[in-house]
């Protein structure tokens, strides 16, 4: 009996080793979407249109724990959007009037402004190879507009809470 339970259980991890990705994982990228939705739709009616519509399958009980973290999970990605968007600061010339990361983060919340900083020439902090700058800008770059203005601007509304004061200065003319 012990050997077939084995069996089963090696069975087991074999085929999730083989599973396209976790429930979880998916619940965690949908996040932002799934918030949003969830002040339109139940939870059953978003588990049911993920299913019927994209074919992923995700509990209603995984979109409602899912909800119930929110909190969490919203600061969470704001501070790792944050983090990217600092780097990107630092690499570019920025008005040494303003606070540290003040105009940057308000570029967060203003794609025009944001794309008006990618024009500036960046800084050298320490690399000799402009090609390795220009590179590392682009990576970031693309980061921030997948991981943040790709994002429905609800829920960039709802990382505002986790911003500081200098992160909502208004924009410069």
């Amino acid at each position: 009996m012990a050997k077939k339970m084995k069996n089963i259980g090696e069975e087991l991890l074999n085929h999730a080793e083989g599973a396209e990705s976790s429930r979880r994982g998916v619940a965690d990228d949908l996040f932002p979407y799934i918030y949003v939705a969830a002040k339109k739709l139940s939870t059953r009616a978003i588990s049911r249109w993920l299913e019927d519509t994209q074919g992923i399958k995700l509990s209603a009980a995984t979109v409602s724990k899912v909800l119930r973290e929110s909190d969490e999970r919203i600061k969470s990605h704001y501070l790792a959007v944050r983090k990217k968007e600092h780097e990107l600061y630092c690499l570019l010339p920025h008005d040494p009037e303003l606070p540290e990361d003040g105009v940057w983060c308000s570029a967060l919340f203003n794609l025009p402004l944001f794309e008006d900083h990618m024009r500036t020439k960046p800084t050298d902090p320490g690399y000799t190879d402009q090609t390795h700058i220009q590179a590392h800008i682009a990576r970031l770059y693309n980061a921030l507009h997948e991981e943040w203005f790709s994002l429905p601007v609800e829920f960039q509304d709802e990382c505002k809470k986790y911003a500081n004061p200098y992160d909502l200065l208004p924009e410069k003319n």
